[in-house]
């Protein structure tokens, strides 16, 4: 095991020097700089491109316009389909940020760098769309660590030494536990000027919710075509029964690229968003997210195969597990963490009224007025109670996390 991560570690040395070079060759970047893809777009843009002042929003601002920024447009229309074509758009969130928003042509890019490329242009507007609060990695005096926990809520901690204590917190105070002792959120800005009716935060939502809106635009007309039937669709992606206009297929940005390459899709199933599957001649593919892949013949594909999603359609109850790698901070150590997943088939699930033809589920449709009222109740109970749970579940946590902190700071006083 050794032997293999010191082999992944100087494998990636290698790429982190090789992009240091390049990086540093063409815009005069310096890696070490940039903490991720996100933060190096933005300083890249910024160092060699950026041309107008891009304006911090006000808290108040930020979070008005922040119910606007939404992700990708998931939806499925029919849940079984053959005879299909899949086409993807090239570079979707880089094509709309051609739109009038600011910004500048970066030139045409092949091969890796058009990866590297893509990569940054897609980091960039996510760096816009930052939260105002982020964390912060702190050594504080012990006192102060501890007056901390009454207005920051905390994540992780542990004592450097007798007098100062590494705590990691949101940069923003949780106006919940500002309330709880009786000050307002505009009370204890007053007394700590320096964090102003801006934050530290660099982000603009205004811009980042520009480019996903036009995003979201962008596949309308396609998958509204009367004459074209559309099964299934995400943000950049479309399932539909007949060849696309040749003149919107080709190589540029914002024009459809055929992913099978002509092969046509013989059967299909879509369950749910970033939930289906279809074989063609050659190949099954199984998309199922919060689910490992695996490869199987050159193919990236769930670890559900084609056969047990068309048993769950048949209304199987299928269990699957995944692991994931959680850090400690303060034991400096890594976990490997195993859960259990159960996939099945939920028909009411999203906001559309499902139809069913001998009790099987074939499509959704636009919900009438009486399921709308119905499921929109029903929708905001369950949402209303699940954020209630999420909620105390935070603040046992942050609970736990203060309470471990006092006592360790109390102990080490005494």
């Amino acid at each position: 095991m050794l032997e293999y991560f010191s082999k992944d570690l100087i494998s990636l040395l290698d790429v982190i020097l090789s992009a240091q070079t390049t990086l540093h060759s063409r815009y005069s970047i310096d890696l070490s700089k940039a903490y991720s893809t996100a933060s190096l777009a933005m300083l890249i843009f910024r160092t060699k491109f950026q041309q107008d002042n891009i304006p911090l929003l006000s808290k108040h601002v930020d979070t008005f316009i922040r119910n606007s920024y939404k992700g990708g447009a998931t939806e499925v229309y029919h849940c079984v389909g053959k005879n299909m074509y899949y086409y993807d758009v090239n570079s979707l969130y880089p094509f709309v940020m051609k739109y009038p928003i600011p910004g500048k042509c970066l030139g045409l890019v092949k091969g890796a760098e058009r990866y590297i490329t893509k990569l940054l242009l897609n980091g960039l507007y996510g760096f816009l769309g930052r939260q105002h609060t982020t964390w912060s990695a702190e050594i504080l005096p012990t006192d102060l660590a501890f007056n901390k926990l009454f207005t920051h809520p905390a994540y992780e901690y542990f004592h450097i030494d007798e007098n100062h204590v590494f705590l990691l917190a949101d940069t923003q105070p949780s106006k919940q536990f500002l309330e709880a002792q009786g000050i307002t959120y505009f009370d204890w800005l007053k007394d700590n000027k320096s964090f102003g009716n801006n934050s530290n935060v660099l982000t603009n939502v205004a811009l980042a919710s520009a480019i996903t809106s036009y995003a979201r635009i962008f596949i309308i007309p396609v998958k509204t075509d009367p004459n074209n039937l559309c099964f299934y669709s995400d943000t950049d992606s479309i399932f539909i029964q007949h060849p696309l206009d040749p003149s919107l297929i080709g190589n540029e940005l914002g024009q459809f690229k055929d992913e099978l390459k002509g092969s046509l899709i013989l059967e299909g199933y879509f369950l749910g968003d970033k939930f289906y599957g279809y074989k063609t001649e050659n190949i099954e593919k199984v998309v199922v997210a919060g689910l490992p892949t695996k490869i199987l013949n050159g193919e990236k594909t769930s670890v559900i195969t084609f056969s047990e999603l068309l048993q769950i359609y048949n209304g199987a109850t299928l269990h699957y597990t995944r692991t994931t790698i959680t850090k400690r901070l303060h034991e400096l150590a890594l976990y490997n963490i195993t859960t259990t997943i159960t996939k099945k088939l939920d028909p009411y699930l999203y906001k559309k009224e499902p139809v069913f033809i001998n009790k099987k589920l074939v499509s959704y449709k636009a919900p009438t007025i009486f399921y709308t009222t119905k499921f929109y109740k029903l929708s905001k109970l369950l949402f209303q109670a699940n954020m209630n749970l999420i909620r105390l579940r935070q603040n046992v946590r942050r609970l736990l996390t203060h309470f471990k902190l006092t006592r360790k700071i109390k102990i080490s006083s005494k």
